[in-house]
């Protein structure tokens, strides 16, 4: 499998971007974003969305390159910001560098962002509020977009919200939990149709709940994607899909998936889904010494990993462990793509005249 360059990746995505009518702000904010996946060994969230779901939807108008988020509420430790459609990188990394500096100033920032789009993978923007040492939790809904039932529904109502949070440490790994509701992300069942191969019980199931394992029944409407918890009526991850659009929609005026419009079913795809956004950041400082806190974190992690296991040829790991192991391999041997991948992203070359992101 090829190993390709990080920088050189990043510099690829950068000029497609760019190439397919993004601002160089959002061009650059989109980069570091997928960079981030594919180095830390989110494959779904990286290359494999590029030119499927992001450079698509500009060219189709559903995410405009030229949009400039604008902040529409301003009030000590909160804010909104209009995303106007943008690209989703954009707006999502403007909302938590905003939030890191009233935390840094009021002890907690909030801020929402509304009508975006997919901003990628959500432990980005955590990670980034850890690195400048505070707590970052982020909360991300897909506007009106639905693939998930409610428990005895016969109509989906919610989308595949996300929740993430990291803590920043002295010598761990930084902690990074970084979850959807359902028990998998379409990204993985389209994936897995892609590659012919088969999915676990508990991430389908059809009309009656039983447990469903070719995803091409996804594709084909006749499975239906399930909660967190789903063989069990999946009451956990329902809850906390309310949660997400509580926070990312219904507060700062957005969109929702339980919404009047998706009770009537319609083979017309609205151009904008009104993705929604939720960013906090905690400032340490306002709690305790930060060495304290960081020191503490340390103390508790160890403890995670120091638990003996069961099986013995694997560790005992916690959130975002992984993420830092998988990162520091792929920063120092490349990014791992298959070559199906990667002659996807050199179509993408060939069709804007950009070179191709190099190999190590």
């Amino acid at each position: 499998m090829p190993r390709i360059d990080p920088a050189d990746l990043e510099r690829f995505y950068r000029e497609a971007f760019a190439a397919a009518g993004a601002t160089s702000a959002a061009a650059d904010a989109g980069a570091a974003g997928l960079l981030y996946a594919d180095v830390h060994g989110i494959d779904t969230h990286g290359a494999e969305n590029f030119d499927r779901l992001y450079l698509a939807k500009l060219r189709n108008g559903q995410v405009d390159g030229q949009a400039e988020p604008a902040l529409i509420l301003d009030w000590q430790g909160v804010g909104v910001i209009e995303a106007d459609g943008c690209l989703g990188f954009l707006a999502a990394s403007r909302a938590m560098e905003l939030a890191v500096d009233k935390a840094g100033r009021f002890g907690i920032g909030a801020v929402g962002v509304r009508n975006s789009n997919h901003c990628g993978a959500l432990g980005y923007y955590t990670s980034s509020a850890a690195d400048a040492g505070f707590l970052g939790i982020g909360f991300t809904n897909l506007g009106t977009e639905v693939y998930l039932r409610p428990p005895n529904g016969r109509l989906n109502l919610l989308g595949t919200n996300v929740i993430a949070a990291s803590s920043p440490t002295q010598e761990m790994a930084p902690f990074t939990l970084d979850m959807s509701v359902a028990s998998s992300s379409v990204s993985r069942i389209r994936a897995a149709q892609r590659n012919g191969e088969r999915i676990p019980p508990g991430w389908l199931a059809d009309e009656h709940g039983r447990p469903v394992t070719e995803p091409a029944a996804f594709s084909e409407g006749t499975a239906f994607l399930q909660f967190l918890d789903g063989m069990t009526q999946g009451h956990k991850g329902y809850g906390l899909a309310i949660l997400i659009d509580l926070f990312c929609g219904i507060l700062i005026g957005g969109s929702v998936g339980p919404a009047r419009m998706n009770f009537t079913p319609s083979k017309t795809i609205p151009r904008r889904r009104g993705v929604g956004h939720f960013f906090i950041a905690v400032n340490v400082d306002a709690f305790q010494a930060r060495g304290d806190f960081q020191a503490a974190m340390d103390d508790m992690l160890k403890c995670l990993v120091d638990c003996p296991p069961v099986d013995s040829n694997a560790d005992v790991k916690y959130p975002g462990l992984r993420r830092q192991i998988v990162a520091a391999e792929r920063r120092q041997k490349g990014v791992p793509l298959a070559e199906t991948l990667l002659e996807r992203l050199l179509t993408v070359g060939r069709r804007h005249g950009i070179s191709p992101p190099r190999e190590m």
